[in-house]
C-alpha cells in the first residue's frame, strides 16, 4: 500500500485532489490509520482514478463521473452519455466561434473613425406588443409631435395611460420619412379616424443598443447599430423601432436625460 503523498505523486495529482475525491466517494482509500489518519491506497486503484482524470478532462462533472464508475452501468449507456458531451462540446464550439467572430467585429467598428464604444450592441428576443397607433408620412423626423398629439387626443378620454414606452417605427425613408407613432395598451380599444389598434409582432432576434441623452445626439446610435449589423454579416427582416423608456416632461424643454433603445429586427442570417 502506498500513503497519499506517495500515491498523489505516482498518479501525478495533488493531495488535496485525492481528499477531495474520497469526501465525494469517487475514489477512497482502502485503508485510513486510526491513530494518524493517513490514507493508504492501493497500486490497482490507479485504473479507477485513470477513468475519473479521463472523463475529468472530457468535461464531465464529478457528479457525472460517479454515476459513470458505477459497476453496473451498460455499454449502451455509457455510449449515450458520451454522445451527449460530443454534441455539448460541439454546440460550444459553434457558440465560441460565433463569439470570437462579434468580437473580431467589434474590434473592427472601434477602429472605425468616429465609432462610439459607449454604444454596446446586444441581441435579445421582443414579445409581441397590443399598440394605439399613428402612421403618416413626415418631411423629416422632428414632425412626428403632431401624431403623439394625435395619439394623446384619442387615448385620452378613453382613461387610457400615455405614458412610456413611446415607439416610433420608422418604415422607410425616401423620398419622406413613412414613421408609426406607437404606445402600448392593455386591452383592445374601438379604433377612430387615423388611430389604428394592432399587434406589433413579436421578433426573436432584435438588435438593440441604448441612448441616454439628447433626441438631436441620437444618431451616434443608429450608427452603431447598423454599423454591428454590417460588421457581424447580418440583415434586417423589418422597420427600426426607436422606443423612449424614460423622457422629461415636454414643458421642460430638456431631453437629455432621456433613455431610448434602437431595436433592429435580424433575419436568419
Amino acid at each position: 500500500m502506498l500513503r497519499i503523498g506517495d500515491f498523489a505523486r505516482l498518479a501525478r495529482v495533488s493531495v488535496p485532489t485525492l481528499r477531495h475525491y474520497d469526501d465525494l466517494g469517487l475514489l477512497k482509500p482502502v485503508r485510513i490509520d486510526g491513530e494518524t489518519g493517513y490514507r493508504y491506497y492501493a497500486f490497482d486503484q490507479l485504473m479507477r482514478l485513470n477513468r475519473i482524470l479521463a472523463y475529468k478532462d472530457l468535461g464531465f462533472g464529478l457528479d457525472q463521473i460517479s454515476a459513470m464508475l458505477g459497476e453496473e452501468i451498460p455499454v449502451s449507456e455509457m455510449r449515450s452519455l458520451l454522445q451527449l458531451k460530443q454534441a455539448e462540446l460541439h454546440n460550444g464550439i459553434a457558440e465560441q466561434t460565433a463569439r470570437l467572430e462579434r468580437l473580431k467585429a467589434r474590434l473592427r467598428i472601434l477602429e472605425e473613425e468616429g465609432a462610439d464604444p459607449s454604444y454596446a450592441v446586444v441581441v435579445k428576443p421582443v414579445g409581441e406588443l397590443l399598440v394605439a397607433s399613428v402612421r403618416d408620412r413626415l418631411k423629416a423626423p422632428e414632425e412626428q409631435s403632431r401624431l403623439w398629439q394625435e395619439l394623446h387626443d384619442f387615448l385620452e378620454p378613453r382613461k387610457t395611460a400615455f405614458a412610456p414606452p413611446f415607439i416610433t417605427i420608422y418604415h422607410g425613408d425616401e423620398p419622406d420619412v413613412d414613421a408609426e407613432v406607437c404606445v402600448p395598451i392593455a386591452e383592445p380599444l374601438e379604433p377612430r379616424d387615423r388611430v389604428e389598434i394592432r399587434r406589433l409582432p413579436a421578433h426573436e432576434k432584435m438588435a438593440f443598443t441604448v441612448h441616454h441623452g439628447s433626441f438631436q445626439e441620437i444618431d451616434p446610435a443608429y450608427r452603431a447599430v447598423f454599423g454591428w449589423i454590417d460588421a457581424n454579416g447580418r440583415t434586417t427582416a423589418g422597420p427600426v423601432r426607436q422606443v423612449v423608456l424614460s423622457i422629461q416632461p415636454e414643458s421642460s424643454k430638456l431631453d437629455s436625460e432621456t433613455v431610448a433603445e434602437i431595436q433592429v429586427p435580424l433575419g436568419n442570417s
